[in-house]
């Protein structure tokens, strides 16, 4: 539908125009939705009814044509202008062509020119249209992968994957933000895990979004900030920004900042949080460093206390020197966790771990077993994400945290992480036997149901969720036949069973147990069976 307005001071030109565009069946979707005698009522009736396409006189009472266009184009500035006017008025249509109108029409208007002139502003107004709402699907699909995107470009920056200022600030302005980030802060959820262990995955996701939500109001309030979820019980603060805010230092504001978060989120959820901050650096390529001394000042306030601030520089780090811990080891500890390497290649990568950290000295120090308590905690995630139970990995989890804090050997610290990880890598294999377990029988079953069809590998595999090469090997692993192999044995069983009981035609049969040819049934069944069908039947 497209709504026209018309504005001329004679009534009957307004008559006119509303004959002329009323009964012509090529204008079947254009609707007169208001009229007026003047231009000044005309910018009310423009405002009130949201017009596409205006025919507007250039001389009327109280204002004239031109001053009119004006007024509406600042409130509707997308609306089509068709000026009426008479040969003495040429003057008023050059004024009117700088102001932007559409096209004009000389008085008395033609029919046939005001349908062209009609039907070309149309396509126009819908190729407009088509092109706002391919933007508009462009911008919906955007922000549904805008989460995932920000969410990259943050462990991009954290994990020093971005190697170039120009990177990062061009990504960076993807999210609207001009200034570089420079701290990063860590909100970790108190005792989330054991707190929501009794919930399913859902209800956690739940809970977790009430905390989220909160930290998202101080996001939109303070543009400097951006907010990113990276697992289960801990989230993401970025700072974007200089070095002072509002006449404070960037720790000082930052920290005052932090407890208004901390008070709010124990304000309106069930949870506490920690929230731990590092330092600034004017550098965007050093924010892994500022994380890591989050992650270390969160660490070691595990041993102090919830729902509070800490400052990496608030902390007293004499017995820990920050560039010992094996970032690389625990990372590939963490991928043979989710990729589940043999336990040979774990205890290797153990060996490794304890030899670069050199820790024998301080085995039973705080700031170590805090180490240990937060590797065991992204040990157990990977572990989820490839595939083993999180109650079962929870609880496990709990029971080897409270053995750590009796452990005062690096040799028992060594032999304690050693059998952790086994038993993760067993919890991991004995979810994935079960789940390939249940996708090829959920196969045997399909087979079952269809087999008198001309079913494929390819429709099974699909039926159970699976790639059709990795179906077909999970398949003779479990069956110790190939897909072919089986479906010939259900087809032959079931014709066995009614040539010894009934009647029935052997083409029949041969039919309805998948076998269009006879034939070829008869092949395959005495290849099989030693015998024709006929045989098997006497």
């Amino acid at each position: 539908m497209y709504k026209v307005l018309v504005v001329d001071d004679e009534y009957l030109e307004r008559k006119a125009l509303r004959i002329i565009l009323e009964d012509r069946n090529e204008l079947n979707n254009v609707k007169i939705v208001g009229e007026s005698g003047n231009g000044k009522d005309a910018i009310k009736v423009a405002r009130e009814t949201k017009p596409d396409i205006i025919f507007m006189d250039v001389k009327m009472p109280k204002m004239n044509g031109l001053k009119s266009i004006k007024n509406i184009k600042k409130e509707l500035p997308d609306v089509k202008f068709i000026i009426l006017t008479a040969y003495d008025e040429f003057d008023y249509v050059q004024q009117a062509l700088k102001l932007g109108i559409n096209d004009y029409l000389l008085k008395p208007v033609r029919p046939q020119k005001v349908m062209e002139i009609v039907l070309k502003l149309i396509k126009q107004i819908e190729k407009t249209r088509v092109e706002l709402k391919k933007q508009q699907l462009m911008k919906d699909k955007l922000a549904m992968v805008m989460p995932y995107i920000k969410i990259f470009f943050v462990l991009d920056l954290i994990f020093e994957r971005i190697n170039t200022l120009e990177e990062i600030k061009a990504r960076s302005e993807l999210f609207n933000v001009t200034e570089m980030p420079s701290v990063v802060m860590i909100v970790d959820i108190d005792e989330f895990a054991q707190m929501t262990q009794s919930n399913n995955e859902v209800k956690r996701q739940i809970l977790k979004r009430e905390i989220f939500s909160v930290l998202e109001e101080y996001e939109k309030l303070h543009s400097s900030l951006m907010v990113v979820p990276i697992n289960s019980d801990k989230i993401l603060i970025l700072y974007f920004g200089s070095a002072s805010v509002e006449n404070m230092s960037i720790r000082e504001w930052l920290k005052k900042l932090a407890d208004k978060i901390r008070k709010d989120i124990a304000d309106k959820t069930a949870f506490t949080v920690t929230i731990a901050i590092g330092k600034y650096y004017s550098d965007p390529r050093m924010l892994s460093k500022s994380y890591y001394e989050a992650l270390t000042a969160l660490r070691q306030y595990l041993f102090i206390g919830n729902n509070a601030v800490v400052h990496f520089e608030d902390i007293n780090n004499v017995d820990y020197e920050e560039g010992r811990y094996p970032y690389l080891v625990e990372k590939k500890l963490i991928e043979g966790i989710k990729f589940a390497k043999g336990v040979a290649d774990i205890n290797l990568l153990i060996d490794k771990f304890f030899q670069e950290w050199a820790i024998d000295d301080n085995c039973n120090s705080i700031v170590v077993k805090a180490r240990l308590i937060e590797l065991l905690g992204i040990l157990s995630r990977a572990a989820v994400e490839a595939g083993a139970k999180f109650k079962e990995i929870s609880s496990l989890n709990f029971t080897y945290t409270r053995k750590l804090l009796e452990i005062d050997s690096a040799i028992a610290l060594k032999t304690w992480l050693n059998k952790f990880l086994q038993l993760l890598i067993e919890k991991i294999n004995e979810r994935e036997d079960s789940l390939k377990k249940k996708a090829v029988y959920k196969g045997v079953d399909y087979v079952k149901n269809n087999f008198e069809h001309n079913i494929s590998l390819y429709e099974v595999a699909e039926e159970a969720n699976l790639s059709e090469h990795y179906f077909s090997r999970l398949f003779k692993e479990e069956m110790g036949c190939t897909f072919v192999e089986y479906i010939t044995k259900v087809r032959l069983d079931e014709a066995k069973r009614r040539l010894k009981n009934g009647n029935e035609n052997i083409s029949q049969i041969a039919q309805e147990v998948g076998y269009n040819e006879p034939g070829y049934f008869s092949k395959v069944f005495k290849k099989h069976c030693g015998m024709s069908p006929s045989q098997f039947r006497n």
